[in-house]
């Protein structure tokens, strides 16, 4: 998976995290914080036939942004 840089509320960027939840489920299982933030890609693994959804935020001295935006939705194929 890959993003852009977002706007940065004239405070640097700390940290990227990335989230994923099964499509069903409402409740966002972080996956890892992301401190080197020139890194603008994450390896995603899941299991075969599965379905879920990921969202990667930014953090920096105001705070993390909303997990409500860029939700991605991704299947895991066979092989």
């Amino acid at each position: 998976m890959k993003w852009k840089e977002p706007e940065n509320n004239g405070a640097p960027i700390t940290k990227y995290s990335v989230y994923q939840r099964f499509v069903n489920d409402k409740d966002w299982k972080k996956l890892e914080d992301i401190t080197d933030t020139s890194k603008l890609d994450y390896e995603l693994k899941g299991d075969e036939g599965m379905e879920y959804k990921f969202v990667v935020t930014a953090t920096n001295k105001i705070g993390e942004s909303s997990k409500t935006a860029n939700i991605q939705t991704v299947k895991v194929l066979k092989g």
